[in-house]
């Protein structure tokens, strides 16, 4: 589930968008073996209204 999304734009920072991940705790172990295996997590926008 995204909990967060925020975007830091200004003058004397880069342009980027932070997002905050919530996981269940029991896939916690599930996912940190994939992201170590070199798994990546892609997040894609599901669209306005979704």
């Amino acid at each position: 589930m995204i909990a967060r999304v925020a975007e830091a734009d200004g003058m004397l920072s880069q342009s980027r968008t932070d997002v905050e991940v919530v996981i269940d705790r029991a896939d916690v172990a599930d996912v940190l073996a994939a992201i170590t295996g070199g798994s990546a997590i892609s997040i894609i926008p599901a669209g306005a209204g979704s």
